[in-house]
């Protein structure tokens, strides 16, 4: 039986990736890892993309406690899928890492949108050459935002094949603990989960990205109907709560403001009910973003001054929209 090793050993392993993986390359991962370990490890296709590729996922061990990680629920967050190449090869080789445990990884769940991303995987890393080559669907098209919901008002019933392929994976595996990896454009590092910890495990989830010089996002959340756990981690988000906040601020129907289904969470809690962890890691880092500093302005300003800068730059977008207009 192997040795046990720390949290900061495992990380230790963890290669110098230069880039990032290919779409190809992480489903040869997947794939070569059944053929050569088919004692532990299987592979099943789980579904198909719009574009017709298949969706793979690979099961490791045969634990009583199911665990299903998949990766790039958005197409242009690829960091989860290096930790998944890197967590099969690992689970291949740590017999104490796969015991008591059945693990489950979808190396990505949007090849078609991935592939179309690749164009900045290998670099330069910088923000002129991501928005070039960046592509993200529109929210109803998005894997993680497009799984079937019916409350009140709203009602979506349209999931993606991509999506679909998810929903097969997670009835199939009817994880304790689900993993969606995703990540941050630009900021800092901040958490979503279903379910509140300890003190102890809030300040090591603060104490892994500071140590590796990711600052923590301290600042507002994502979106105003956002709970607070814990500085920087937040309860999940489900869309019901957006709706609900639209019910109460906004005015009509609240379903007019939301455009999509369910998240993968949400959807799952009927299922098997899994504790699940989003970890948002980002590309373009800035340390004002845990500077909690007092200002001499009021919460107000600033935002109406966000909000000025915001309709600069759309309007810069609207003339070059419409200067571009039939040509792309």
């Amino acid at each position: 039986m192997s040795r046990a090793i720390s949290m900061e050993d495992r990380l230790a392993k963890v290669p110098d990736y230069t880039r990032f993986l290919t779409v190809d390359e992480l489903y040869e991962r997947a794939r070569l890892l059944a053929e050569e370990h088919p004692e532990i490890a299987k592979l099943t296709i789980v579904g198909k993309s719009t574009a017709g590729s298949e969706i793979p996922m690979l099961s490791i061990g045969n634990g009583p406690t199911s665990i299903l990680v998949f990766a790039c629920p958005h197409p242009n967050e690829p960091i989860g899928a290096m930790m998944t190449y890197f967590l099969m090869g690992e689970l291949m080789a740590d017999e104490e890492l796969r015991s008591g445990r059945a693990w489950h990884i979808m190396p990505c769940v949007d090849p078609d949108g991935a592939r179309l991303n690749e164009g900045w995987f290998a670099g330069p890393f910088n923000v002129r050459n991501y928005a070039r080559n960046f592509y993200r669907p529109r929210p109803q098209d998005q894997v993680e935002w497009s799984f079937p919901i019916e409350y009140k008002t709203l009602k979506w019933t349209a999931p993606k094949p991509e999506t679909q392929g998810l929903m097969k994976a997670i009835e199939l595996t009817r994880p304790a603990v689900m993993y969606s990896l995703h990540n941050a454009g630009f900021g800092g590092a901040y958490y979503y989960m279903t379910g509140e910890l300890d003190k102890e495990h809030y300040d090591e989830l603060h104490r892994i990205p500071v140590e590796r010089g990711i600052a923590l996002s301290l600042g507002e959340p994502e979106v105003p109907w956002a709970t607070a756990f814990y500085p920087g981690v937040y309860r999940m988000c489900p869309v019901t709560d957006a709706y609900d906040y639209y019910e109460k601020y906004a005015p009509g129907d609240p379903a007019q403001y939301i455009v999509g289904g369910c998240d993968s969470s949400q959807w799952a809690e009927k299922i098997s009910d899994p504790f699940t962890l989003v970890t948002e890691v980002p590309y373009f880092m800035s340390a004002k973003i845990s500077d909690q500093t007092p200002l001499s302005q009021s919460r107000r300003d600033v935002i109406m001054e966000g909000v000025a800068r915001s309709r600069q730059v759309y309007g810069v977008m609207s003339k070059a929209l419409e200067a571009t207009e039939g040509m792309i």
